[in-house]
């Protein structure tokens, strides 16, 4: 496919854009900003977790000691190698150490600043239950036919009890809205039907 005869990338009046040099400054604040980003830490958590995978492969001075000698001796070569990358102490190594000092510091960074936003939205009051249930997304009814519905709420919840003993002509504690549901053949939301 073919561009355009009139397309242009760049027009006769457009200047260079230039970025602005970065004193020191500017430069600790991008190398924080850049550390403590949650991207830095999962990378970093990666990194870790690839890192750790010689520790697994290679014997290690710290475990098997007797492994790390037999090594040496089956692979001279490369043992020298593995040496100088300290790959029989990975879990001790400067770089293994300087990964998950990098983690903890950019998880640290990651977890202060919001430390102050969950704490409120922590000790904050849960929202308020929706009265009518019936308005929400998802609410359902289901037709009853031959069941009192007050019976079997009363059975399954214990309000036989406090319902029995409400004087005559006040509305029961348990189910305000049992009258209308109790009626066979009537329609009545699952959520009323289940709540006591």
């Amino acid at each position: 496919m073919s561009r355009p005869s009139d397309a242009q990338d760049r027009f006769s009046d457009d200047a260079v854009a230039v970025n602005p040099r970065l004193g020191p400054l500017e430069w600790l604040r991008w190398g924080w900003r850049t550390l403590t980003s949650m991207r830095t830490a999962l990378l970093l958590l990666l990194a870790l977790a690839v890192a750790a995978v010689p520790g697994s492969l290679i014997p290690q001075n710290s475990s098997d000691p007797n492994g790390v000698i037999q090594y040496q001796q089956a692979n001279p070569g490369l043992s020298k190698v593995v040496e100088a990358l300290q790959g029989f102490d990975v879990y001790t190594s400067f770089w293994f150490s300087a990964i998950y000092l990098l983690l903890f510091i950019s998880l640290i960074g990651c977890v202060v600043p919001r430390l102050r936003h969950h704490w409120t939205a922590m000790r904050k009051a849960p929202p308020r239950t929706p009265s009518r249930f019936t308005r929400l997304p998802y609410s359902s009814s289901v037709r009853l036919r031959g069941v009192d519905v007050d019976a079997a709420v009363d059975a399954g919840s214990g309000c036989s009890a406090r319902a029995a003993t409400a004087p005559p002509g006040t509305a029961r504690a348990c189910r305000p809205s049992a009258a209308t549901c109790a009626r066979p053949g009537t329609s009545c939301s699952t959520a009323h039907s289940s709540a006591c």
